[in-house]
């Protein structure tokens, strides 16, 4: 495949050949030593003094330094001593103060060793990031000790690392009072203005505390703790707040323990309900003594917490029927609930053994009704309604059959007027009421089987990500994140609001609880429906990976030319490049769409006249790629430019681009013409007179990703063919005054989809065939914006804001 190169004016190779022609040297140049070579390197200095480099090595005729400490404070400067085998002439490349300066982590400077005899040997110069943990995060924050005692928190934190908070939710909404956390921080990293176990006092409930938390990189991210009121459950908001968070403020009977520390006291029976938010202990005593000590294990929810009373405490009890209370609140949303602690003996433990009925009756026959299921914790007695009808439902002579010495006032005949509609009774025994209820289940309509996850809603993702793109396709059951600056020394979490289906449940997730993404493996839950179906929903974070600077805002100085003022960042071979050279800039800073700047290439056919002997008139296209220019005026070199030209720049995707899109104007030149190279007696560039040709000039964009095994530089000339993976183009052949947008697919290579890419090849081009001299002059293409597309979602699939 023939790629596309810009050819530009020969100015200076005339003027350099015609020194060479009428110059010559009357030294002896063979008594000069060529040993141009380094024999050690190390680190002199840096800018700023907080930059830590490790010792420079030497590959080939690159040097490396390893960079230990300030990935965060680009841009950095380094001086650098270094010791030649044999004494040279001088070394090039360094500013006045002896120092190259790195814009970026992949930047690239170039300096020259020339030898006495002027024997000149290049290096580049370049900075390896070494490994080191790149988060400086609180990942869990507990109230351990407080003051007032009897102040109560939901003591786990909530953590927000997108937004760097911590809140702690008050119960006790009063102020002041001082805390004594215990705080995990991310490995490697530490405070810099707090020591641990330090208390926190706080003395509004509005106050706020900051601190400062700098990662084992040297990332800096300021933290803030702040204080948010819980919100008490109680009969007037009970209708507000979501189901799972009601679930997650109960607590489920396996997990409660009680155990006796006193003796001659004996744990009888343990009663849990979550309906009267209690915990019933009854206990034997052989002198019908009340006082005993009890310890209590509760397991709450992983995203709830004890406040008021911790797990495994001692609680002392001084007579029967005393009550202790605590709260359970629930660290995501802040609602809490109180639950209540009772000491009771056994001669006060009474019980429904089973009810009796004589018959039922509904208004048209056909309500048809189970038996009776009575829950003792719940002091509840549920009703199963098995097939539908027409209420009201009347029960007649019920009768329930108590425990020993237990009485009721439970009507004979239980009248419900609908579905919803509930008795309320109470057992007596010892002079102690208790509440009992009445209830009918719905078990005639059919369970609904939707298991749909109906929104999602990442909220802002951690340590300064951006999704680009989010997609909810429910026929792959996926939510599609992407994100362009993933890296995975900083994770990337989100706490994501979901809405499933109506009476579905999650498992493996919780809406609003912090979740992990990486792009190399789906995050997977599940949605049960309300009949108890299953389905299998995926998270997949997309690593789309982009080149810097391809919204082509970032402009300066040519590193190679200090006469070319003004050329597209970096241009050192990292990135972004192009021909640009002392000779003519095809390549200019225009507007750019909806932004700052664009890139504008032109075509254009220039003549020059040397010394009014030679008329130089070729074509050259203007054009913007990735890789390196080497530019030269050896004839050899202007004829084939590709000699100068090395495509292409390391690939950092985790995936295979799908597509490419790119916003641009283009204006079509003049007649389309070519110019043919020619040797002169002289070896001087020159070129046929221009032929015009038919046809009108198109412009070019085009991207290819390669594979490259081995040491040596990638260059896409000594590549094998078979190790191109993917190609996509896209030829412009419409005038578009106005901005447009395209989008190309890049197409996998049926023989090379077993490769991953190593390198990716980007080129644009104001003349299709410009690499043989051939276009319009004035063909102009103004691009902004050029991005890699790696998802394209399907039919259907939704937007998420």
């Amino acid at each position: 495949m023939r790629k596309f190169f810009c050819v530009r004016s020969p100015i200076s190779l005339l003027i350099l050949s015609f020194f060479l022609m009428v110059s010559f040297s009357c030294r002896k140049v063979s008594e000069l030593s060529d040993n141009n070579n380094i024999a050690t390197i190390s680190v002199a200095g840096e800018k700023p003094e907080e930059v830590v480099f490790d010792t420079p090595r030497i590959e080939d005729k690159k040097i490396i330094i390893p960079l230990r400490f300030g990935k965060y404070l680009f841009p950095l400067q380094v001086k650098l001593d270094i010791k030649t085998e044999m004494s040279v002439d001088k070394i090039l490349g360094f500013d006045s103060q002896g120092y190259l300066t790195f814009e970026s982590i992949s930047s690239i400077n170039v300096i020259s060793v020339v030898a006495k005899s002027g024997m000149t040997s290049k290096y580049e110069v370049l900075l390896e990031e070494l490994p080191s943990n790149d988060l400086s995060e609180i990942e869990k924050f507990t109230v351990k000790t407080h003051l007032p005692p009897e102040y109560n928190f939901i003591s786990e934190a909530l953590i927000d690392e997108p937004t760097s908070t911590v809140k702690i939710y008050s119960i006790s909404n009063s102020a002041p009072f001082t805390i004594v956390p215990e705080i995990y921080l991310s490995a490697g990293a530490g405070f810099k203005d707090y020591k641990a176990n330090d208390p926190i006092s706080f003395e509004t409930l509005t106050a706020k505390k900051n601190f400062k938390i700098v990662s084992e990189s040297g990332r800096e991210q300021v933290w803030q703790v702040i204080l948010s009121p819980a919100t008490i459950l109680n009969e007037q908001n009970e209708s507000e707040i979501p189901s799972d968070v009601t679930q997650r403020l109960g607590i489920e009977f396996n997990r409660v323990i009680s155990t006796s520390q006193t003796a001659g006291v004996e744990i009888d029976t343990l009663l849990v309900s979550n309906r009267n938010s209690s915990i019933t202990i009854f206990a034997n005593s052989l002198q019908n003594n009340p006082s005993a000590t009890v310890k209590l294990d509760i397991s709450t929810d992983k995203y709830s917490c004890l406040s008021g009373f911790k797990s495994g405490e001692s609680i002392n009890f001084k007579v029967w029927r005393e009550k202790k209370k605590f709260f359970i609140g629930d660290q995501i949303t802040g609602w809490a609930k109180e639950w209540t602690i009772e000491w009771r003996s056994i001669n006060d433990f009474a019980e429904i053994l089973n009810i009796g009925k004589n018959g039922y009756s509904s208004a048209d026959g056909k309500v048809i009704i189970g038996d009776f299921t009575i829950n003792r914790s719940e002091r509840t007695i549920t009703i199963p309604v098995l097939e539908k009808g027409t209420f009201p439902l009347v029960l007649d002579g019920c009768l329930p059959l108590l425990s020993t010495g237990a009485v009721s006032n439970m009507p004979s005949t239980l009248n419900f007027s609908n579905i919803n509609d509930y008795i309320v009774f109470n057992v007596t025994k010892s002079d102690l009421n208790e509440q009992w209820k009445i209830l009918l289940s719905d078990n005639f309509t059919p369970k609904s089987e939707q298991n749909e996850v109906i929104d999602f809603i990442t909220g802002s993702p951690s340590a300064s990500y951006i999704f680009s793109e989010k997609y909810l396709e429910s026929g792959k059951s996926q939510i599609t994140l992407i994100v362009e600056n993933y890296n995975s020394s900083r994770q990337l979490k989100i706490a994501p609001l979901i809405k499933i289906s109506e009476k579905a449940k999650f498992d493996g997730l919780v809406s609003g609880a912090t979740i992990v993404l990486s792009p190399d493996d789906d995050y997977k839950f599940s949605v049960i429906a309300e009949n108890g179906s299953s389905r299998e929903w995926k998270i997949k974070l997309i690593d789309a990976q982009q080149i810097s600077n391809s919204d082509f805002e970032i402009w300066g100085g040519h590193p190679q030319f200090a006469t070319i003022p003004l050329t597209i960042s970096p241009s050192d071979g990292s990135g972004w490049n192009s021909s640009n050279n002392p000779s003519v800039q095809g390549l200019t800073r225009v507007a750019g769409y909806n932004s700052t700047y664009a890139a504008k290439l032109e075509t254009r056919l220039s003549t020059i006249s040397f010394a009014n002997i030679i008329r130089v008139t070729s074509l050259a296209s203007g054009s913007i790629f990735l890789g390196k220019f080497k530019y030269s005026i050896l004839a050899k070199d202007v004829y084939y430019p590709q000699n100068m030209t090395k495509f292409g720049i390391p690939f950092r995707g985790k995936s295979i681009p799908a597509a490419f899109s790119l916003n641009y104007k283009y204006t079509r030149g003049g007649d389309r013409v070519r110019t043919t190279p020619k040797f002169s007696s002289l070896n001087i560039p020159e070129f046929e007179d221009p032929v015009t040709l038919e046809g009108a000039d198109k412009a070019i964009v085009w991207v290819e990703l390669w594979y490259h095994s081995g040491v040596d530089e990638f260059d896409i000339q000594k590549e094998p063919a078979d190790h191109k993976i993917a190609r996509g183009e896209f030829i412009i052949s419409d005038n578009e005054p106005e901005w447009s947008n395209l989008i190309a697919g890049v197409n996998l290579l049926n023989d090379n989809q077993n490769l991953f890419p190593t390198h990716i090849v980007v080129t644009v081009s104001s003349s299709k065939d410009g690499d043989i001299f051939t276009g319009s002059h004035g063909n102009t293409l103004i691009v902004d914006n050029f991005k890699l597309i790696y998802y394209i979602p399907g039919q259907g699939a939704k937007i998420l804001n």
